[in-house]
Protein backbone atom coordinates (compact mmCIF):
# COMPACT_ATOMS: atom_id res chain seq x y z
CA UNK A 1 0.00 0.00 0.00
CA UNK A 2 2.92 2.53 1.25
CA UNK A 3 4.56 1.64 -2.28
CA UNK A 4 1.40 2.45 -4.23
CA UNK A 5 1.44 5.96 -2.48
CA UNK A 6 5.10 6.99 -2.99
CA UNK A 7 4.30 5.49 -6.76
CA UNK A 8 1.22 7.70 -7.10
CA UNK A 9 2.92 10.61 -5.50
CA UNK A 10 5.79 10.42 -7.49
CA UNK A 11 3.39 10.50 -11.14
CA UNK A 12 1.65 13.51 -9.81
CA UNK A 13 5.09 15.34 -8.92
CA UNK A 14 6.29 14.66 -12.74
CA UNK A 15 2.88 15.87 -14.22
CA UNK A 16 3.39 19.21 -12.38
CA UNK A 17 6.81 19.70 -13.20
CA UNK A 18 6.35 18.97 -16.48
CA UNK A 19 3.63 21.14 -16.29
CA UNK A 20 4.90 23.99 -14.58
CA UNK A 21 8.06 23.72 -17.35
CA UNK A 22 5.66 23.44 -20.28
CA UNK A 23 4.15 27.10 -19.26
CA UNK A 24 7.33 29.01 -18.22
CA UNK A 25 8.69 27.47 -21.65
CA UNK A 26 5.99 28.73 -24.07
CA UNK A 27 3.88 31.30 -21.67
CA UNK A 28 4.92 33.77 -24.73
CA UNK A 29 5.24 31.33 -27.22
CA UNK A 30 5.01 31.91 -31.00
CA UNK A 31 2.75 29.13 -32.03
CA UNK A 32 2.65 30.73 -35.71
CA UNK A 33 5.38 28.48 -35.88
CA UNK A 34 2.68 25.65 -35.66
CA UNK A 35 0.66 26.98 -38.58
CA UNK A 36 4.05 27.35 -40.72
CA UNK A 37 4.76 23.43 -39.90
CA UNK A 38 1.24 22.67 -41.31
CA UNK A 39 1.59 24.51 -44.26
CA UNK A 40 5.25 23.58 -45.28
CA UNK A 41 5.25 19.76 -43.86
CA UNK A 42 7.33 17.32 -46.44
CA UNK A 43 5.82 13.97 -46.44
CA UNK A 44 8.67 11.91 -48.53
CA UNK A 45 11.45 13.26 -45.72
CA UNK A 46 8.77 11.66 -42.58
CA UNK A 47 9.10 8.94 -45.07
CA UNK A 48 12.51 8.21 -45.33
CA UNK A 49 12.88 9.12 -41.75
CA UNK A 50 10.59 5.57 -40.64
CA UNK A 51 12.68 4.21 -42.84
CA UNK A 52 15.76 4.79 -41.05
CA UNK A 53 14.06 4.27 -37.96
CA UNK A 54 13.19 0.55 -38.91
CA UNK A 55 16.98 0.28 -40.07
CA UNK A 56 18.27 1.92 -36.44
CA UNK A 57 15.98 -0.70 -34.81
CA UNK A 58 17.24 -3.68 -36.45
CA UNK A 59 20.84 -2.70 -35.61
CA UNK A 60 19.87 -2.49 -32.01
CA UNK A 61 18.44 -5.95 -32.03
CA UNK A 62 21.94 -7.50 -34.17
CA UNK A 63 24.08 -5.58 -31.19
CA UNK A 64 22.14 -7.17 -28.37
CA UNK A 65 22.46 -10.89 -30.87
CA UNK A 66 26.49 -10.55 -31.02
CA UNK A 67 26.03 -9.56 -27.63
CA UNK A 68 24.50 -13.04 -26.56
CA UNK A 69 26.83 -15.18 -29.21
CA UNK A 70 29.46 -15.77 -26.02
CA UNK A 71 26.70 -16.54 -23.90
CA UNK A 72 25.49 -18.94 -26.27
CA UNK A 73 27.10 -19.93 -29.45
CA UNK A 74 24.37 -21.67 -31.27
CA UNK A 75 21.60 -18.69 -31.07
CA UNK A 76 19.43 -17.48 -33.81
CA UNK A 77 18.60 -13.74 -34.22
CA UNK A 78 14.98 -15.15 -35.17
CA UNK A 79 14.45 -16.55 -31.53
CA UNK A 80 15.10 -13.41 -29.77
CA UNK A 81 13.95 -10.76 -32.67
CA UNK A 82 10.35 -10.92 -31.46
CA UNK A 83 11.64 -10.60 -27.72
CA UNK A 84 13.64 -7.29 -28.66
CA UNK A 85 10.96 -5.93 -30.43
CA UNK A 86 8.64 -6.29 -27.30
CA UNK A 87 11.67 -4.87 -25.50
CA UNK A 88 11.75 -1.70 -27.14
CA UNK A 89 8.01 -1.08 -27.36
CA UNK A 90 8.21 -1.73 -23.70
CA UNK A 91 10.79 1.05 -23.01
CA UNK A 92 8.23 3.28 -25.07
CA UNK A 93 5.43 3.11 -23.40
CA UNK A 94 6.72 1.90 -19.33
CA UNK A 95 8.63 3.97 -17.05
CA UNK A 96 12.58 3.84 -17.21
CA UNK A 97 14.09 0.57 -18.88
CA UNK A 98 11.71 -1.98 -18.01
CA UNK A 99 12.13 -3.83 -21.03
CA UNK A 100 15.68 -4.28 -20.30
CA UNK A 101 15.14 -6.93 -17.44
CA UNK A 102 11.87 -8.16 -19.42
CA UNK A 103 14.18 -9.24 -22.35
CA UNK A 104 15.78 -11.12 -19.50
CA UNK A 105 12.91 -12.95 -18.08
CA UNK A 106 11.39 -13.91 -21.69
CA UNK A 107 15.05 -15.37 -23.02
CA UNK A 108 14.85 -17.65 -19.93
CA UNK A 109 11.20 -18.96 -20.95
CA UNK A 110 12.65 -19.40 -24.86
CA UNK A 111 16.20 -20.20 -24.68
CA UNK A 112 16.73 -21.69 -21.81
CA UNK A 113 19.53 -19.05 -20.91
CA UNK A 114 19.64 -17.75 -16.97
CA UNK A 115 18.74 -14.64 -16.12
CA UNK A 116 22.28 -14.09 -13.87
CA UNK A 117 23.42 -15.00 -17.67
CA UNK A 118 21.63 -12.60 -19.74
CA UNK A 119 21.72 -9.37 -17.50
CA UNK A 120 25.61 -9.08 -18.20
CA UNK A 121 24.18 -8.01 -22.10
CA UNK A 122 21.23 -5.84 -20.84
CA UNK A 123 24.30 -4.17 -19.16
CA UNK A 124 26.37 -3.59 -21.79
CA UNK A 125 23.72 -2.55 -23.90
CA UNK A 126 23.16 0.29 -21.81
CA UNK A 127 26.64 1.39 -21.11
CA UNK A 128 27.71 0.82 -24.45
CA UNK A 129 24.70 3.40 -25.81
CA UNK A 130 25.21 5.74 -22.72
CA UNK A 131 29.26 5.82 -23.03
CA UNK A 132 29.23 6.65 -27.14
CA UNK A 133 26.09 9.08 -26.67
CA UNK A 134 28.30 10.95 -23.73
CA UNK A 135 31.19 11.06 -25.72
CA UNK A 136 28.69 12.25 -29.26
CA UNK A 137 27.41 14.87 -26.65
CA UNK A 138 31.02 15.96 -25.83
CA UNK A 139 31.96 16.14 -29.68
CA UNK A 140 28.82 18.03 -30.72
CA UNK A 141 29.11 20.85 -27.98
CA UNK A 142 32.45 21.53 -28.36
CA UNK A 143 32.58 20.91 -32.48
CA UNK A 144 29.69 23.06 -32.83
CA UNK A 145 31.23 25.60 -30.40
CA UNK A 146 27.98 25.62 -28.31
CA UNK A 147 30.61 24.91 -25.21
CA UNK A 148 30.50 28.64 -24.14
CA UNK A 149 26.63 28.65 -23.50
CA UNK A 150 26.75 25.13 -22.27
CA UNK A 151 28.71 26.36 -19.69
CA UNK A 152 27.25 29.95 -18.99
CA UNK A 153 23.45 27.72 -18.78
CA UNK A 154 25.09 25.30 -16.29
CA UNK A 155 26.74 27.99 -14.18
CA UNK A 156 22.92 29.63 -13.38
CA UNK A 157 21.97 26.12 -12.31
CA UNK A 158 25.31 24.81 -10.38
CA UNK A 159 27.84 26.26 -8.07
CA UNK A 160 31.17 24.96 -9.74
CA UNK A 161 32.72 26.13 -6.05
CA UNK A 162 31.35 22.92 -4.81
CA UNK A 163 33.14 20.72 -7.55
CA UNK A 164 35.38 19.60 -4.80
CA UNK A 165 32.40 17.19 -3.31
CA UNK A 166 32.74 14.96 -5.97
CA UNK A 167 35.71 13.11 -5.89
CA UNK A 168 34.69 12.98 -1.80
CA UNK A 169 31.34 11.54 -2.99
CA UNK A 170 33.67 8.63 -5.63
CA UNK A 171 35.71 7.82 -2.70
CA UNK A 172 32.88 7.12 -0.54
CA UNK A 173 31.03 4.97 -3.08
CA UNK A 174 35.06 2.89 -3.81
CA UNK A 175 35.38 2.53 0.02
CA UNK A 176 31.62 0.73 0.12
CA UNK A 177 32.49 -1.47 -2.52
CA UNK A 178 35.41 -2.55 -0.69
CA UNK A 179 33.52 -3.16 2.40
CA UNK A 180 31.47 -5.61 0.51
CA UNK A 181 33.76 -6.76 -2.34
CA UNK A 182 33.31 -10.55 -0.92
CA UNK A 183 29.84 -10.46 -0.52
CA UNK A 184 29.91 -8.61 -4.54
CA UNK A 185 31.55 -11.31 -5.82
CA UNK A 186 30.42 -14.21 -3.98
CA UNK A 187 26.87 -13.23 -5.46
CA UNK A 188 25.42 -15.15 -8.93
CA UNK A 189 25.33 -12.06 -10.77
CA UNK A 190 28.78 -11.27 -9.96
CA UNK A 191 29.62 -14.42 -10.83
CA UNK A 192 27.95 -14.74 -14.13
CA UNK A 193 28.86 -11.06 -15.10
CA UNK A 194 33.05 -12.11 -14.62
CA UNK A 195 32.10 -14.84 -16.36
CA UNK A 196 30.50 -13.07 -19.37
CA UNK A 197 33.68 -10.28 -19.46
CA UNK A 198 35.78 -13.18 -19.29
CA UNK A 199 34.14 -15.08 -22.42
CA UNK A 200 33.66 -11.67 -24.08
CA UNK A 201 37.41 -11.06 -23.79
CA UNK A 202 37.96 -14.15 -26.00
CA UNK A 203 35.65 -12.43 -28.96
CA UNK A 204 36.95 -9.36 -28.84
CA UNK A 205 35.79 -8.98 -32.94
CA UNK A 206 32.59 -9.46 -31.28
CA UNK A 207 33.44 -5.91 -29.27
CA UNK A 208 34.42 -4.19 -31.64
CA UNK A 209 31.57 -4.93 -33.95
CA UNK A 210 29.01 -4.14 -31.19
CA UNK A 211 30.75 -0.88 -30.26
CA UNK A 212 30.82 0.09 -34.06
CA UNK A 213 27.30 -0.95 -34.43
CA UNK A 214 26.49 1.39 -31.69
CA UNK A 215 28.22 4.38 -32.93
CA UNK A 216 26.86 3.74 -36.38
CA UNK A 217 23.10 3.56 -35.49
CA UNK A 218 23.54 6.62 -32.94
CA UNK A 219 24.40 8.95 -35.72
CA UNK A 220 22.22 7.56 -38.20
CA UNK A 221 19.56 7.85 -35.92
CA UNK A 222 20.45 11.60 -35.19
CA UNK A 223 20.49 12.42 -38.45
CA UNK A 224 17.14 10.92 -38.70
CA UNK A 225 16.05 14.39 -36.12
CA UNK A 226 18.17 16.44 -38.95
CA UNK A 227 16.14 15.14 -41.91
CA UNK A 228 13.06 15.71 -40.11
CA UNK A 229 13.74 18.94 -38.70
CA UNK A 230 14.32 19.82 -42.06
CA UNK A 231 11.10 17.92 -43.01
CA UNK A 232 8.99 20.46 -41.03
CA UNK A 233 10.16 23.15 -42.79
CA UNK A 234 13.09 24.71 -40.71
CA UNK A 235 17.11 24.12 -40.94
CA UNK A 236 18.71 23.60 -37.57
CA UNK A 237 22.77 22.44 -37.73
CA UNK A 238 23.32 18.52 -37.65
CA UNK A 239 25.45 19.28 -34.59
CA UNK A 240 23.23 20.77 -32.55
CA UNK A 241 20.70 17.98 -33.38
CA UNK A 242 23.52 15.61 -32.16
CA UNK A 243 23.73 17.62 -29.09
CA UNK A 244 20.07 17.91 -28.19
CA UNK A 245 19.28 14.23 -29.14
CA UNK A 246 22.26 12.97 -27.09
CA UNK A 247 21.45 15.16 -24.11
CA UNK A 248 17.62 14.20 -23.90
CA UNK A 249 18.82 10.42 -24.30
CA UNK A 250 21.12 10.71 -21.00
CA UNK A 251 18.31 12.87 -19.00
CA UNK A 252 15.79 10.50 -19.20
CA UNK A 253 17.54 7.71 -17.94
CA UNK A 254 15.75 8.44 -14.40
CA UNK A 255 12.40 9.84 -15.99
CA UNK A 256 9.68 8.13 -14.12
CA UNK A 257 6.95 8.47 -16.72
CA UNK A 258 7.02 5.71 -19.83
CA UNK A 259 9.70 6.72 -22.28
CA UNK A 260 11.09 9.64 -20.60
CA UNK A 261 7.33 11.23 -21.45
CA UNK A 262 7.55 15.23 -20.68
CA UNK A 263 11.41 15.34 -19.64
CA UNK A 264 12.74 14.86 -23.33
CA UNK A 265 9.95 17.23 -24.85
CA UNK A 266 10.63 20.08 -21.78
CA UNK A 267 15.14 19.29 -22.45
CA UNK A 268 14.64 19.05 -26.02
CA UNK A 269 12.17 22.30 -26.35
CA UNK A 270 14.71 24.62 -23.81
CA UNK A 271 17.59 24.05 -25.86
CA UNK A 272 16.31 24.57 -28.50
CA UNK A 273 14.29 27.85 -27.32
CA UNK A 274 17.98 28.89 -25.91
CA UNK A 275 19.67 28.53 -28.59
CA UNK A 276 17.63 28.60 -31.95
CA UNK A 277 14.08 30.59 -30.13
CA UNK A 278 12.00 27.36 -31.84
CA UNK A 279 10.70 25.44 -28.46
CA UNK A 280 7.50 24.99 -30.40
CA UNK A 281 9.16 23.37 -33.03
CA UNK A 282 10.83 21.08 -30.89
CA UNK A 283 7.42 19.82 -29.22
CA UNK A 284 6.42 18.97 -33.00
CA UNK A 285 9.44 16.90 -33.66
CA UNK A 286 9.70 15.00 -30.83
CA UNK A 287 5.86 13.96 -30.70
CA UNK A 288 6.35 13.11 -34.00
CA UNK A 289 9.78 10.88 -32.96
CA UNK A 290 7.63 9.43 -30.29
CA UNK A 291 5.01 8.87 -33.10
CA UNK A 292 7.09 7.59 -35.80
CA UNK A 293 8.80 5.14 -32.98
CA UNK A 294 5.50 3.40 -32.73
CA UNK A 295 5.59 2.99 -36.62
CA UNK A 296 8.88 1.56 -37.27
CA UNK A 297 7.93 -1.12 -34.57
CA UNK A 298 4.49 -1.86 -35.96
CA UNK A 299 6.65 -2.46 -38.93
CA UNK A 300 9.46 -4.93 -37.63
CA UNK A 301 6.38 -6.58 -36.00
CA UNK A 302 4.93 -6.92 -39.62
CA UNK A 303 7.93 -8.12 -41.54
CA UNK A 304 8.05 -10.95 -38.35
CA UNK A 305 4.52 -11.83 -38.60
CA UNK A 306 5.42 -12.16 -42.69
CA UNK A 307 8.63 -14.17 -42.06
CA UNK A 308 6.67 -16.67 -39.57
CA UNK A 309 3.66 -17.18 -42.10
CA UNK A 310 5.72 -17.95 -44.97
CA UNK A 311 8.38 -20.34 -42.47
CA UNK A 312 5.23 -22.02 -41.64
CA UNK A 313 3.30 -22.36 -44.84
CA UNK A 314 7.32 -23.74 -46.48
CA UNK A 315 7.18 -26.62 -43.61
CA UNK A 316 3.85 -27.66 -44.64
CA UNK A 317 3.90 -27.42 -48.35
CA UNK A 318 7.68 -29.74 -47.75
CA UNK A 319 5.71 -33.25 -47.31
CA UNK A 320 3.12 -32.58 -49.75
CA UNK A 321 6.04 -31.36 -52.82
CA UNK A 322 8.96 -33.53 -51.66
CA UNK A 323 7.00 -36.71 -53.83
CA UNK A 324 6.15 -34.65 -56.31
CA UNK A 325 9.57 -33.55 -56.79
CA UNK A 326 10.60 -36.93 -56.39
CA UNK A 327 8.79 -38.88 -58.45
CA UNK A 328 7.40 -41.32 -55.78
CA UNK A 329 3.64 -41.12 -56.75
CA UNK A 330 3.15 -43.98 -54.09
CA UNK A 331 4.01 -41.88 -51.29
CA UNK A 332 0.91 -39.52 -52.02
CA UNK A 333 -1.41 -42.10 -52.02
CA UNK A 334 -3.10 -42.58 -48.50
Amino acid sequence: MKKKYVSRLINISSFIFIAVGFFLLFRNGDWSKIVYIKDNINYAGLFVVIIIGVVCQYLVIYRWYLLLIPIKKDIRIRSIYRIAISAILLNLVAPGKIGYPTKAYFLKKTEDIPISSSAPSMFAELMLDYSVTFVLLLFAVLAGGYAHEVLRLISGYFDFRYLWAIPIVALLFILIGIAFKQRIQSSNISQNLIAAIGQTKKRLDILVWVVLITLIYLIVWFVSDYILVRSLGYHVPLLFLIFVGAFTNIVVILAPLPGGLGVREISGAYLFKVFFDLGEVAIVMILLSRLIAFITIFILYSGDWIMRLVSSNKNVMQPVLKPALTGDISKEVI
